[in-house]
């Protein structure tokens, strides 16, 4: 038995249950081994019953022998199990509630070790109420008497099993330290097998976090590994220089129709630079909504361009996909390439043969002839695409090229050096000069209708408001609105003198763009949807965002949808209406209405709900982690250090740090 050993082989697992603990992601011994409490209780101190205190509120632990045990039925059919025990001090009533079979279990004579809440409803004589148990062999006890693992559990696997089979386990397999002495030395880290054994079976609270912390380093540090191993290979890999006319390139900036803000400029100088020499550029522009990103990557694009490249550019959906080629269709017309030279490419549609700029969904990655010929990839909301999908669009032939990734989620730096520490990063931290404010306000149910009136002035104005609801139908189980329910309720008693369209995500995608396009025009003065229009719509005539069942959604994405207006000329509202009351909601809406920077909103997202949750650390490539945190500075700085010390020196195929990554890239293979 080893740890690559599946489960099903320990006693009392079995094909049965070890489909259970398949629900808790256990496959292997090390699955099991790696599946760490939650929260320790402390049962270690064990009193006698007669110094029970009558108004403790903590959990009590006693031992001794059971002196009675029966099962009775109460009048209504309640199922009961009443015991007492005694120690050398006194006795203790227990009852259990539909556990019939602790009569066998636990016979008259039998020595145990009882741990719960007491009351003292018989004067001074001590009542537990369904404690924990357990029958102790030779005087001693696994799990109680001592600090307690408690487990995440799902149904059928209690706490308390999972416990004896990690205990059996650990009994049975060797687990192999990987970690050489000099750096368990210098960041006085346990060793590998005790910190497994500390965090399951703890002697005391610190050593439990030794454990612990032992566990974290292990974690961060692959990741590093993993991602300084990357930035190595891109580093001293070789991509074709793409040198361009400086004066060209400035000539462009200054002729846009207007100025780029600093940010813009430093981002739009690094990657240049980037671009003119033999090293792949792999660089990361993080710009919150309205930033100006695409006109970065624009100066991008054109330089490849103007010295002879080809350039592909991915974007998640087909809608963004043809809003950036209409970008930079007309973008361009103003310098010289003609439309001829820009093709849009989804499933629907073929490139053109004189292209030499590709504007795409996925449907690019099947395109080796594109992907044979570009020498610049730029990936749009890259964090919506899997690890293997990005690489394949910057890996040619084997051979690295260029690479830009933009992303508009803002992404706290704490974050970005453990997710993307493979990556240069450019932040557009500063909006564009003239943009106004977007005004937030929860509203309240009994102002709804004032609302209403508030956006009838300004879509007499001439103005368009997006509606997005957080269902396409009405459900039964939730009490929030549907798109489908509110476009007719909209179009009938509220606006009926306004011309209103609806979209949703069962729509084909042809449809969906036509909508789009007609609602651009202003063919439509409301667009009521569903969060189809998180990302990528671009309508500066719109100035209006209604957001029903706000509580419903995260900030990073309340961020990106408010992100849909405040993009023209004209002062924007966003409103966010809620159809439940609970603090913890309006307090995560109040955070949002009064801040407008995405990375103070994402901070706090971060801070609240966990990276996991808000990003999708899987499609970042990082597996759930176990014990470490991705908000843990030092943790990332001590161990991104030690990383880089290890790959200066030189990583030897047959060394413990080796083989340990290979393992956790395969790992990450399979999240992929």
């Amino acid at each position: 038995m080893d740890l690559h050993t599946y489960v099903d082989v320990l006693p009392f697992v079995g094909e049965a249950n070890a489909n259970k603990l398949a629900k808790l992601n256990i496959y292997t011994i090390k699955d099991l081994l790696y599946h760490l409490p939650f929260r320790y209780e402390d049962t270690s101190q064990i009193l006698a019953i007669k110094n029970i205190p009558a108004d403790t509120q903590n959990l009590v632990t006693i031992q001794g022998k059971i002196l009675e045990i029966r099962n009775i039925y109460t009048r209504y059919g309640k199922k009961l199990t009443e015991a007492v025990i005694e120690d050398a001090s006194g006795i203790a009533d227990i009852i259990w509630f539909n556990q019939q079979y602790l009569t066998k279990t636990l016979p008259v004579g039998q020595e145990v070790m009882i741990s719960g809440k007491v009351t003292f409803e018989d004067f001074f004589k001590p009542k537990f109420i369904s404690p924990s148990y357990e029958v102790l062999k030779e005087g001693t006890a696994l799990h109680l008497g001592k600090l307690t693992a408690i487990y995440p559990e799902t149904k059928g696997v209690s706490s308390k099993w999972l416990g004896s089979r990690i205990h059996y386990a650990l009994e049975k397999v060797t687990i192999q330290e990987w970690l050489p002495v000099e750096i368990r030395e210098t960041y006085n880290l346990v060793d590998l097998d005790k910190a497994i054994h500390a965090i399951h079976f703890p002697e005391s609270v610190d050593e439990a976090s030794n454990g612990i912390a032992r566990i974290a380093f292990d974690e961060m540090l692959l990741i590093q590994l993993l991602m300084q191993e990357k930035r190595n290979i891109a580093k001293n890999g070789s991509a074709k220089p793409i040198p361009s006319d400086s004066n060209t390139i400035a000539t462009y900036v200054k002729s846009l129709p207007f100025s780029l803000t600093e940010a813009q400029q430093k981002a739009t100088t690094e990657i240049l630079c980037d671009l003119q020499t033999n090293t792949p550029m792999n660089r990361l522009l993080e710009g919150d909504v309205g930033s100006g990103k695409t006109v970065v990557a624009a100066a991008a694009v054109y330089h490849a361009y103007l010295a002879g490249e080809d350039v592909a550019i991915m974007a998640p959906t087909s809608i963004l996909a043809k809003q950036h080629y209409d970008t930079f269709v007309n973008l361009f017309s103003m310098y010289g390439i003609k439309e001829e030279h820009v093709s849009l490419v989804t499933n629907k549609s073929k490139p053109k043969k004189e292209s030499k700029i590709f504007i795409g969904t996925q449907a690019l990655l099947f395109k080796q002839e594109i992907l044979d010929r570009i020498s610049l990839a730029i990936v749009d909301e890259q964090h919506r695409f899997g690890v293997h999908q990005r690489e394949k669009m910057v890996n040619k032939n084997g051979n690295l090229i260029h690479s830009l990734t933009l992303t508009a989620t803002p992404i706290p730096r704490t974050l970005a050096l453990s997710i993307y520490g493979d990556l240069d990063i450019s932040y557009l931290d500063e909006l564009p000069k003239g943009r106004k404010e977007i005004l937030t306000r929860i509203v309240p149910e009994k102002k709804r209708d004032d609302m209403y009136s508030f956006i009838k002035t300004l879509l007499d104005e001439g103005r368009q408001a997006f509606i997005i609801c957080p269902l396409i139908s009405l459900s039964d189980k939730l009490n929030v609105a549907s798109a489908k329910e509110e476009f007719e309720r909209l179009k009938k008693d509220i606006f009926p003198n306004y011309r209103l369209v609806l979209l949703h995500g069962q729509m084909k995608v042809g449809e969906k763009d036509e909508i789009l396009e007609a609602f651009k025009r202003h063919e439509y003065d409301i667009l009521v949807s569903t969060p189809v229009v998180e990302v990528g719509i671009d309508v500066p005539n719109a100035s209006v965002m209604v957001i029903e069942g706000a509580e419903r959604f995260g900030l990073a994405q309340l961020h990106q949808l408010r992100g849909r207006v405040g993009r023209g000329e004209y002062q924007s509202y966003c409103f966010l209406l809620t159809s439940q009351a609970e603090q913890e909601s309006i307090e995560r809406l109040q955070v949002f209405s009064q801040n407008t920077s995405g990375l103070k909103i994402a901070e706090f997202d971060l801070q609240n709900r966990g990276p996991g949750e808000v990003y999708g650390v899987k499609q970042s490539g990082i597996p759930t982690l176990k014990a470490a945190s991705l908000l843990d500075v030092g943790l990332i700085t001590k161990t991104k250090e030690v990383a880089q010390g290890i790959l200066t020196k030189g990583l030897k195929r047959n060394s413990s740090i080796y083989k340990q990554l290979e393992e956790f890239k395969k790992e990450i293979a399979k999240l992929n």
